[in-house]
């Protein structure tokens, strides 16, 4: 009898779920898809990005059968022509907790990370960053001088009435220079329909900026559609780059973890207005309200 059983799939479909390694599993997904609906960076303006993926139920092995439990971080450019679909990741990463990787702890951590990225690389063609963490080191702190918006006057007589994405309820503001978040991120899973939640920081510099109540309006809108995260991430800087046109803008969706792993997409006209901590493998950042 095989060692597997039969669970819901990444993309909804029947799968076996394997007690042993098996890169197979992983499922890869084309970025170009919603890019051309959205028309992204049409304008070819200055833009870069990654999807920073934290993995909590990481688990493996020595050759003595003893367990190695821990956290995996990976860093993955937004500039690859392929992401990977989460389900797939967790089903992959679960392959690896009854695999005996080697006899010294420190051995069988590198084969880990090894075995992780080249299965991750060869299916996105791309070079990522990744590391393992046993213990947990002191935390960097990314978005403490943001601006929270959600408990802003909208006004005696406007409700949120709005359950689809919805761009014309964002309004401009004289402010040159903002830094804006929310913890009222939610969308839905675009396999699935489950709920995603997650918080939302904008930073935005130029002649002109967003309103803040219209901005969560906004984001209240995105409740009810669907998208992968790294989807969602990029129709909001889409839509805000079209509304404002910003000199410089940087949004970073930071996702509630589900299934064990969380997904933090940033998206920036520049690199140097990502903090340095996210996009690092090799730091541990301090976790966001709905992270």
């Amino acid at each position: 009898m095989p060692a597997t059983f039969e669970t819901t799939g990444s993309l909804g479909l029947p799968t076996n779920y394997p007690l042993r390694y098996d890169p197979n599993i992983l499922c890869a997904i084309s970025r170009s898809i919603n890019r051309e609906k959205l028309a992204w960076n049409k304008n070819k303006s200055p833009v870069t990005g990654f999807d920073i993926w934290h993995a909590y139920e990481v688990g493996f092995l020595l050759n003595s059968g003893m367990p190695v439990v821990g956290i995996l971080k990976l860093v993955c450019p937004s500039s690859s022509d392929m992401m990977i679909e989460s389900k797939s990741f967790k089903l992959y990463l679960n392959s690896f907790n009854m695999e005996r990787l080697a006899r010294v702890k420190s051995d069988a951590i590198a084969n880990l990370i090894k075995t992780v990225k080249e299965d991750i690389e060869l299916r996105i063609d791309s070079k990522i960053e990744i590391n393992f963490y046993e213990y947990e080191s002191e935390k960097i702190c990314c978005f403490s001088e943001y601006q929270i918006i959600d408990e802003m006057d909208i006004g005696d007589n406007e409700e949120f009435n709005y359950l689809s994405e919805n761009p014309k309820l964002l309004k401009l503001s004289n402010d040159g220079e903002q830094r804006l978040a929310s913890r009222l991120l939610r969308s839905r899973c675009k396999v699935t329909g489950q709920p995603d939640w997650g918080d939302i920081y904008i930073y935005l510099k130029g002649n002109r900026g967003l309103d803040p109540a219209s901005f969560l309006k906004y984001i209240v809108s995105i409740r009810e559609d669907k998208h992968f995260h790294e989807e969602l991430c990029e129709l909001i800087y889409t839509r805000i780059c079209n509304f404002i046109q910003p000199d410089h803008l940087a949004v970073t969706c930071v996702f509630t973890r589900r299934g064990g792993i969380d997904i933090t997409p940033v998206r920036a006209t520049s690199i140097d207005l990502i903090p340095l901590a996210l996009i690092s493998a090799n730091i541990l950042t301090q976790k966001t309200f709905r992270q």
